[in-house]
């Protein structure tokens, strides 16, 4: 993805969210989005893939009572799934307020 001229705007949509940001993920499909290495494994998830788990995580997080001003502890090493997390609560936040 080239950077923007103005830096609000990706593709003619004008970001001013991290959800907003989510919303551009699934038309860029099967483009990588990030890749996972584990000692010799490595996972590559797409836009569209991490589009899809972002939206389980925030419907987990929903299920589990979490809202706007609740804290969420993540334990664990440091990985790009954390993003998931990052964005399912932004996610909760958005929808319910």
């Amino acid at each position: 993805m080239k950077v923007p001229a103005d830096p609000g705007m990706i593709d003619g949509v004008f970001i001013q969210t991290l959800v907003d940001l989510f919303n551009t993920f699934e038309a860029l499909g099967d483009k990588t989005a990030f890749v996972n290495r584990t000692d010799v494994r490595r996972q590559v998830v797409s836009y569209r893939e991490f589009h899809e788990l972002a939206l389980k995580m925030a419907n987990l997080l929903a299920q589990h009572g979490v809202a706007a001003g609740d804290r969420v502890l993540i334990w664990g090493p440091n990985s790009s799934w954390w993003a998931l997390l990052l964005i399912g609560k932004h996610i909760v936040i958005y929808q319910h307020g």
